[in-house]
């Protein structure tokens, strides 16, 4: 891989034999073209290698700023960059020491950067930030990234730095992202940091007032759906009063909730109360005179019998002798 700029980075001057594609931007941070084989494998074959025309600049955006159920989320809506070329503003002027050597080259760059949106705002970049910002990109460009005696991609060097006054650096790299096939993503989500770095800053950092929209919970009763309900719990309630006072009108004919014909089934009548039945002479059969015996506990009276008297009682079943002061659950 190779990483070439479009520019000398000694005279910032433009390097002659290449027509850029993207020469559209006034103030660029960089302007480079980046060629890779992609892969070993791909170098062994001869294979045609992918070129990229990358460029950095200045720009302004329009964002639509959302923030719903506890997520911040930013859309770009327009960008605007500076498209109105013009002279070179590099003025580069060597240095020399004591001996008349030359040491290394003084830079000054001969404009800020200006940038007007289409809605009239004016944004500013001094000429020093402009040049402290750039000389990050001249680490990295020019830079090649080579493998010697070696068939194996981990063992790739990375060549950067590459300036008169020091010799370059080298390093191994376990990923190198400018050798995809597709780099835009890699160019994409470094111009978003570095964006978001300045955005983050404490110091230069305005805050502007606005309108903030918030979401707001509305509950719209519909009552003609609460007729059906409400009509069912209001004729039980009369029901229940109802009940109640048929109740206590009738309270010579109707016993307690605790009496209860299992207690006779499965204890039996008293003994005495056997014989008389046993003793009574009734006409038909057991079933139709089971029929009409009624036979009734009172309480602090004993048992009261009426009807018919031909019922016999199973042997088997218990004869227990009850008390006025039992009650039967």
């Amino acid at each position: 891989m190779r990483a070439q700029p479009l520019y000398d980075i000694f005279t910032r001057d433009p390097l002659p034999g290449y027509s850029a594609k993207l020469n559209h931007t006034r103030n660029p941070l960089a302007h480079a073209i980046i060629v890779s084989g992609e892969s070993v494998t791909r170098i062994q074959r001869n294979s045609t290698p992918i070129a990229h025309e990358c460029i950095i600049s200045w720009c302004v955006q329009e964002m639509l700023s959302e923030y719903s159920e506890g997520g911040y989320t930013e859309i770009v809506n327009s960008t605007f960059v500076n498209g109105t070329l013009g002279l070179n503003p590099w003025i580069t002027s060597p240095v020399f020491n004591d001996d008349g050597k030359e040491t290394g080259l003084m830079y000054d760059y001969g404009e800020n950067v200006t940038l007007t949106s289409p809605n009239g705002h004016t944004y500013e970049i001094d000429n020093l930030t402009q040049v402290m910002t750039l000389s990050l990109f001249d680490d990295a460009f020019p830079s090649t990234y080579t493998v010697i005696n070696s068939t194996d991609e981990a063992d790739a060097m990375l060549r950067y730095k590459q300036y008169v006054t020091m010799n370059p650096y080298t390093r191994n790299m376990t990923h190198n992202p400018l050798m995809f096939a597709n780099i835009s993503n890699h160019m994409d989500r470094m111009a978003t940091t570095l964006t978001n770095l300045m955005r983050s800053s404490a110091h230069y950092t305005e805050m502007i007032s606005g309108p903030a929209f918030d979401l707001e919970t509305f509950v719209d009763v519909r009552w003609a759906w609460m007729a059906l309900p409400l009509s069912l719990l209001g004729l039980t309630f009369l029901f229940l009063v109802a009940t109640i006072i048929q109740s206590s009108m009738e309270q010579e004919h109707i016993g307690v909730y605790k009496t209860s014909a299992i207690a006779t089934l499965l204890y039996g009548l008293p003994d005495a109360m056997q014989k008389k039945i046993k003793s009574s002479n009734a006409e038909g059969t057991p079933r139709a005179n089971a029929k009409e015996t009624r036979v009734k506990w009172v309480p602090m009276a004993g048992w009261r019998f009426s009807g018919h008297t031909n019922i016999s009682v199973s042997p088997s079943s218990a004869k227990s002798c009850l008390s006025p002061t039992t009650e039967w659950r």
